[in-house]
C-alpha cells in the first residue's frame, strides 16, 4: 500500500543558513528512500517556532489532515513543528486522533518519548536563546551602542569596523533637531503647557518626529514606560535599556510587552550625546510629576484654562448634584467610615463584615473589634473638644492664611508686571509683521502669565476655605459644635447628623491603653469652622453669607 505524506518546513529568520527549500529537499530525499509518495508540501517562512498560533502553514496542514489528504507528516526535525511543549503535544495528539503518523528526518518515527524529551529540550533552547540574546544586547549597550530605532535629535551613523562589518547603534547629534529639543525643554521648564508648546511648533512649521503635526503624546509619552521627548534620558547623556520584556500570549500567539521594575533597568552614560543639561532634565521630570500625577492639580489646571460654562451645562450639573443628594444610601454612614487608623502599625482599619472591623496588619490587637467599641471611643473623644483647642486651631490657620496672603500679593505684582511686558511688546510691534519667531517669543511670555495665574489660583484654593475667626467667637463655635454632635450621643446611627459632620474629621486614630480602646481625632479645621459659623455674631466666612438688612434700615435709606 502506498503511503501518502505531507512535508512541513519552517525557519525563523531570513538570516538562517538553512532555508525551507533546503529542508524540503532533505525531506524529499528521505521520502524517496522510504518509498513515500509526497502529496502536499507546507511551509512557514521567517516565523518563530515558539508558538503554532498565527502560522498559516501549520493551519493549512491541520485542515488537510482533517480532509484525509495524507497518512503521515514528514519534517526535518521535531523543532520545525514547534519548540513549545504544549503546542507540540497538542499537535501530536491531533495527528494520533486522525491516525496520521509523525516522522522526522533526524529522529525517525515520533512517539510519546520524543514528545516529552525533545519537547523539553526545545523549550529550554528557546529560554536559553532569549537569555543569550538579551545578554548580547546588554553587552552591546555597555560598550556604547544605542539600542532601538531612530530618536528625534540624533542621526544614525554608518561606520565599518576592522573586519569591514557595519557597526550598529552609533548615533550623532542632529543640530537642527537638537535646537527644537532645547526649545521644548526651555518652554516646559518655564511653565508652558503641552498644548502651547505643540501649537507653537506647528505654527513655526517644524515637522513632528514621525512627520505631520505635534501632539501632546509626542512630548509626554507614557508615564510608566518613560516615553516621550520630555522623558527621554538620552537627551541628558544617559542610555536607558532593559525597560521592557516580551512574552507571547498562549491564546493568541501575539507578543505582548511588559514593564520591568525600575531596579532592572540598565543606564549607561554617553555624555557626548547630551543635548540637555542634567539639572534642567531633572527639573523637567519634577515638573512632569507635579503636573501629571496629582489628580487635584490636574482638575485645578483645567478649571484655570477652561472657558466659562454655558448656562445649560451649569443647570444640568446642579440638577445632577441635587439628585445625588436625595439619593438614598444603601450602606449606613458613620462619622468614622473609612477613617479608622491603627496607631501601632500606621495602617487603615477596615470593615471585614457588618459592624466588625480589623486592622490590615497581622498580628494586631485591633482585629475583630465590634462597631460599638469604636463608636463609644469616638463619641468620648468628641466630648473633649474645648475652647482652647479651637483657639489653637484658629491661631494656626491665621498663620497659614497670612503666609498665603503674602504669597498671593507677590504673585499679583509679578502677574501685573508680566502683563505690562506683553502690552509693551505688542505696542512696539504695531507696524511690524508677525513672524514665527515673534509668535514664539510671545508664547513664552504668555506661558509665564499662565504659570503665575495657575500659582495664584492654587494658593487661593488653599486660602479661601480658611475662615478668619476672632478669638472671642471660639465659645460660639464650641456651642455650635456640641449642638451638631448632640444627636449622635442620643443615636450613634443617626444618618443625618453623621452626613452633616462627616467632612469635619480626617482620621480617627485608634490605640489601646491597657484593655481600653482610645481614639484621638484629627480634625479638618477649615471645613469644620466654615460649617460652624457663629449664629449670634456676624458671619466669619472669608466669603460672607448674604444677610438681608432690617426693615428700618431700608426705610432710613429711602428717607
Amino acid at each position: 500500500m502506498t503511503t501518502r505524506v505531507a512535508i512541513y518546513a519552517r525557519h525563523s529568520t531570513d538570516k538562517q543558513t538553512h532555508s525551507t527549500k533546503d529542508q524540503i529537499a532533505r525531506c524529499e530525499a528521505y521520502c524517496q528512500n522510504a518509498g513515500y509518495v509526497i502529496s502536499l508540501v507546507f511551509q512557514d517562512e521567517a516565523i518563530s517556532g515558539s508558538s503554532v498560533v498565527n502560522r498559516p502553514g501549520v493551519s493549512e496542514l491541520i485542515d488537510a489532515a482533517l480532509c484525509g489528504y495524507f497518512d503521515r507528516v514528514i519534517t526535518e526535525d521535531l523543532s520545525r513543528i514547534s519548540r513549545d511543549q504544549a503546542d507540540m503535544a497538542n499537535f501530536f495528539r491531533k495527528m494520533r486522533y486522525l491516525d496520521i503518523g509523525l516522522e522526522s528526518v533526524s529522529e525517525g518515527v515520533i512517539n510519546e518519548l520524543h514528545i516529552g524529551f525533545k519537547g523539553t529540550m526545545n523549550a529550554l533552547y528557546i529560554v536559553d536563546l532569549a537569555d543569550k540574546t538579551r545578554r548580547g544586547m546588554i553587552a552591546s549597550v555597555l560598550k556604547g551602542s544605542i539600542p532601538g530605532g531612530r530618536t528625534y535629535g540624533y542621526d544614525l551613523v554608518h561606520r565599518l569596523d576592522e573586519r569591514q562589518e557595519l557597526i550598529k547603534g552609533l548615533r550623532q547629534i542632529n543640530p537642527k533637531q537638537a535646537s527644537v529639543v532645547r526649545q521644548i525643554y526651555d518652554q516646559y521648564a518655564a511653565g508652558a503647557t503641552l498644548n502651547y508648546i505643540c501649537e507653537g511648533l506647528n505654527r513655526q512649521g517644524i515637522p513632528a518626529p514621525k512627520g505631520g503635526l505635534w501632539v501632546n503624546t509626542t512630548l509626554i509619552g507614557h508615564a510608566a514606560r518613560k516615553t516621550g521627548l520630555l522623558r527621554q534620558s538620552l537627551y541628558k547623556g544617559v542610555v536607558t535599556f532593559n525597560r521592557m520584556m516580551y512574552r507571547k500570549n498562549p491564546e493568541t500567539g501575539k507578543r505582548q510587552s511588559f514593564i520591568r521594575p525600575e531596579s532592572d533597568w540598565i543606564q549607561v552614560p554617553v555624555p557626548e550625546l547630551a543635548i540637555i543639561a542634567e539639572d534642567q532634565f531633572d527639573t523637567v521630570q519634577t515638573q512632569i510629576e507635579e503636573r501629571s500625577s496629582l489628580h487635584k492639580q490636574r482638575i485645578l489646571l483645567n478649571q484655570v484654562l477652561a472657558a466659562p460654562d454655558k448656562p445649560a451645562n451649569v443647570q444640568k450639573r446642579k440638577r445632577q448634584a441635587e439628585k445625588r443628594k436625595t439619593k438614598t444610601r444603601k450602606v449606613s454612614l458613620y462619622i468614622f467610615s473609612g477613617k479608622l487608623w491603627c496607631e501601632d502599625h500606621n495602617t487603615p482599619i477596615s470593615v471585614i463584615r457588618k459592624k466588625v472591623y480589623s486592622c490590615n496588619s497581622k498580628p494586631c490587637q485591633h482585629r475583630n473589634i465590634q462597631h460599638e467599641v469604636f463608636m463609644s471611643a469616638a463619641l468620648d473623644a468628641l466630648r473633649h473638644m474645648s475652647v482652647d483647642q479651637i483657639k489653637s486651631a484658629i491661631d494656626e490657620l491665621r498663620t497659614v492664611r497670612n503666609k498665603l496672603e503674602t504669597k498671593i500679593t507677590k504673585l499679583d505684582t509679578r502677574l501685573e508686571e508680566a502683563r505690562r511686558n506683553i502690552r509693551g511688546i505688542l505696542d512696539g510691534l504695531k507696524s511690524r509683521k508677525m513672524t514665527p519667531e515673534t509668535n514664539a517669543y510671545l508664547d513664552e511670555h504668555e506661558a509665564e502669565v499662565l504659570k503665575i495665574k495657575y500659582e495664584i489660583d492654587t494658593l487661593k484654593k488653599q486660602y479661601d476655605p480658611m475662615s478668619k475667626i476672632p478669638d472671642e467667637e471660639a465659645d460660639d463655635v464650641l456651642q455650635s459644635f456640641n449642638e451638631a454632635i448632640a444627636p449622635l450621643h442620643d443615636d450613634p446611627d443617626n444618618q443625618l447628623a453623621s452626613s452633616q459632620t462627616y467632612l469635619w474629621f480626617d482620621r480617627f486614630v485608634v490605640k489601646s491603653e491597657g484593655k481600653e480602646t482610645v481614639i484621638s481625632i484629627d480634625y479638618n479645621w477649615p471645613k469644620m469652622l466654615v460649617a460652624l459659623r457663629a449664629v449670634k455674631s456676624a458671619p466669619f466666612l472669608s466669603r460672607p453669607a448674604v444677610i438681608l438688612p432690617r426693615q428700618t434700615s431700608i426705610q432710613e435709606d429711602r428717607a
